[in-house]
């Protein structure tokens, strides 16, 4: 009974015990997958237990990565810290011993410094392992002509120590023949792994390393759907030299190297003349433990227990420091909430500063820090908690005992940020609040009401004036609208300022105006006393308006009429002036952009489509609303969407169809017009910046394009000039200078400042593929030139 009660646990625990099987000296080389997983004979195939199954039966070693794991954390967990906490910090360097450039390709910003946080962005991408691709240029004409003999061996190496640093800063070692060899789990092309010895013995080697090479197992097999990766157990007397020196002849043997080892290193290396590529990706380590005995693991903390089963298990690799930093913060995140709460739920008198800096005390005083499931962290699961024969249940004593150092160590950490959340909430309690102008206002007293802007449609009855004074307005507006002496300026504003055109915004702005600065005042004065009383500032605005009594709601709503009127004929009239600059050219209320070029001929401006169709394709618009142009030759062909929206917006849809070009779709206008033969003109437009649009659009497949003619394309087999538009939610302009419109270089090239002098229209291109875009919603709002 007592036999197979061990065995029960040995399994639930991921541990061999020799008493669960007849033969105790055997090593099982059966792989838990065997067409999946690829070495040579000599490789040592442990089993792997399943924590969902812990009645199965193991035999011989039990592979196992309870040192690194997936999302295990950010560090190497070797249980042999030297007391400085700086053991298992993944550290890395190239060598470019033959000349060649060597990089290693990360695809996060990291530096080569020696921190548990350096490669956190990069195992965090790589889903809590450790991967990259490490690129060997080819060798230049003069270094490949060097003889092989002669030519150096460029590497990358990628290593963690098991002891970490002293104080001097200097690696420690570590006698490790208790672990018996080392287990990994991985993906790579070519890999060595390989034991640094440090400083001494390294140099009585003479650059000779104990190592395995490990057998090719291709970062591509995950991709095919091989999660799990190659592997392996190692035991110590399988690392040989690299240079396969016969041990009698090794300045230092396999078992002195082990009894001081420094850490474990991965390199990968190449002396070719070509260029050379290698992916990696480190998902386990372990010791190899072939025979580990398991009676001391089976110890309740309840002394009276009588084991009968495991019930949980836990993984010590899920209790590391970074797990203990976040519980500090997470205590101290909850301290600071409480003391938040206290005060708000206190009824006490606290200025408004203070207030908001008690609400916002934990984003001040604690840094953010990820959430890290730690649960799901366990390839070697221990036991947790046992079911005792009377019903009852018990922690194990391990795990209490590792939890009781645990949580000391989070409450150690926890301290130091309670005294820090501590400080800054006294000092949070002892903020005044300020007026506007920096008046500071009596400690006793607070700002009990402000103003969001020195205005006097923030006044109390002044609302009712100024809608006055623009209805009056519009009503000026309609009598104009549709007179056919009005010129194309005083047309234009007219249409800008109807509500029926632009619904959003019935109090018009200047065109691709920057956000409103406001200059709020504290209106208000509120002291303990209960006293309430008008601030200072607030006395001055109401002076500087000419208002005697702001509670006198005629006085107060005449002036805001005034004022309203004022603002209405200055910024009409600001419109006029605007037009007449070749600044603003287009903002959904006229059908034509305003190019500031047309040819004499009145087509400037005009939109124009194009789609795939000629090749066979299918792809179109399909207008918000139903909308069907007719006829893209009538000036007036989009003034129902403008009428109903003041912007273009719609839905592309890509449809291959018979096409073998990549769907597209155009949509553009001309800048200076027909030229009478079927064409267009072109123009010069060096003198502007570049040009500024107001748009959103639900994918990257947009452009934007100088469209040159049909000739000059011709000429540069369509390759023109073009910008990828960025995302943008369509509020305020993006602008885009000319150089960053690029030829993609299938074509001739051509000089971005000569090809500025014949652009016939600007264009966007919607382009994308049909199976995995299908449709792009967007929509335009405002165009604008930019100017030097």
């Amino acid at each position: 009974m007592k036999k197979l009660l061990c065995c029960l646990i040995g399994a639930g625990t991921l541990l061999f015990w020799a008493a669960c099987s007849d033969d105790k000296t055997s090593i099982s080389v059966e792989s838990p997958n065997p067409g999946d997983l690829v070495g040579t004979e000599s490789d040592v195939r442990c089993d792997v237990a399943d924590p969902n199954h812990p009645d199965d039966t193991l035999h011989g070693c039990v592979f196992s990565t309870e040192m690194w794991y997936r999302n295990s954390g950010y560090r190497v967990h070797t249980d042999l810290d030297n007391g400085t906490n700086t053991s298992g910090v993944w550290y890395w360097s190239v060598n470019a011993a033959d000349g060649r450039n060597v990089r290693v390709n990360w695809n996060q910003p990291l530096t080569a410094d020696y921190d548990s946080m350096t490669l956190s962005n990069v195992i965090d991408q790589c889903k809590g392992s450790l991967c990259g691709m490490v690129v060997f240029d080819a060798l230049d004409e003069s270094s490949r002509s060097v003889p092989d003999s002669l030519k150096g061996t460029s590497s990358f190496s990628l290593e963690f120590s098991f002891a970490g640093k002293d104080a001097s800063g200097k690696y420690e070692t570590v006698d490790a023949r208790d672990m018996q060899g080392i287990c990994i789990e991985y993906f790579a092309d070519a890999m060595r792994m390989e034991l640094n010895l440090g400083d001494s013995l390294n140099a009585l080697m003479d650059g000779e390393f104990y190592g395995v090479e490990l057998p090719p197992y291709p970062v591509l097999s995950a991709v095919q759907g091989k999660e799990v990766g190659n592997r392996i157990c190692y035991p110590w007397e399988q690392f040989v030299l690299s240079n396969a020196i016969g041990a009698d002849e090794a300045p230092v043997s396999i078992e002195e190297a082990v009894s001081h080892l420094q850490g474990l290193r991965f390199t990968i290396s190449s002396n070719q003349d070509y260029a050379f590529i290698d992916n990696f990706d480190i998902v386990g380590l372990g010791r190899y433990l072939n025979n580990p005995l398991i009676e001391d693991k089976i110890r309740p903390l309840d002394e009276s227990c009588e084991v009968l089963s495991v019930k949980d298990y836990y993984c010590k690799s899920s209790y590391p420091d970074e797990r203990a930093e976040q519980g500090a913060l997470s205590v101290a995140m909850s301290y600071s909430l409480e003391l938040k709460s206290a005060l708000m739920n206190s009824g006490e008198f606290v200025t408004v500063n203070a207030e908001n800096c008690v609400r916002n005390l934990a984003l001040t005083a604690l840094p953010a820090t990820k959430l890290v499931d730690w649960k799901n962290r366990c390839d070697q699961p221990l036991p947790m908690t046992f079911a005792c024969v009377d019903g009852s249940e018990s922690v194990s004593l391990e795990y209490a005992e590792m939890r009781a150092v645990f949580d000391a160590k989070t409450y150690e950490l926890y301290l130091p940020k309670k005294a820090l959340v501590d400080s800054l909430y006294a000092e949070c309690l002892s903020m005044v609040d300020y007026q506007f102008n920096g008046e500071p206002i009596p400690d006793t007293c607070k700002a009990e009401e402000l103003l969001s802007d020195r205005s006097i449609y923030d006044l109390k009855y002044a609302s009712a004036g100024a809608s006055i004074a623009m209805e009056e307005f519009f009503a000026m507006l309609d009598s104009l609208y549709g007179l056919d002496s009005l010129d194309d300026a005083t047309r234009y504003c007219v249409l800008n300022y109807r509500p029926t055109i632009r619904q959003s915004a019935p109090l018009a702005k200047p065109l691709l105006a920057p956000p409103p600065v406001y200059h709020p005042l504290v209106k208000l004065i509120r002291c303990k006393s209960g006293n309430v009383y008008y601030s200072d500032e607030y006395k001055d605005f109401l002076e500087e308006l000419g208002i005697k009594d702001d509670t006198d709601s005629s006085e107060v709503a005449n002036l805001a009429k005034e004022t309203s009127r004022q603002y209405h004929s200055n910024l009409f009239n600001t419109c006029v002036e605007d037009y007449e600059k070749p600044t603003v050219m287009w903002n959904g209320v006229w059908t034509r952009v305003n190019t500031g070029f047309d040819n004499g001929t009145g087509t400037s401006g005009k939109w124009y489509y194009m789609t795939d169709s000629a090749y066979g394709g299918n792809s179109h618009i399909e207008w918000d609303n139903g909308y069907v142009v007719k006829d893209w030759n009538d000036p007036n062909a989009l003034d129902s969407v403008f009428g109903e929206y003041g912007y273009l917006i719609g839905t592309v849809h890509y449809e291959q169809k018979d096409t073998s070009v990549i769907p597209f779709v155009y949509l553009g206008f001309w800048l200076a017009g027909e030229d009478g033969k079927g064409g267009h003109d072109a123009v010069d437009i060096t003198d502007k910046k570049g040009i500024c649009v107001v748009h959103s659009y639900s994918d990257v497949s947009a452009f934007l394009e100088l469209d040159l003619g049909d000739s000059l394309k011709a000429v540069l087999d369509d390759d023109v000039f073009d910008v990828n538009l960025s995302l943008s939610y369509g509020t305020y302009p993006v602008c885009y200078e000319w150089s960053r419109f690029k030829q993609a270089g299938w074509g001739p090239h051509m000089d971005l400042e000569e090809a500025l002098k014949h652009v016939v229209g600007i264009r966007w291109r919607f382009q994308g593929n049909a199976a995995r875009d299908k449709k792009v919603r967007f929509n335009i709002s405002e165009i604008s030139y930019m100017t030097p």
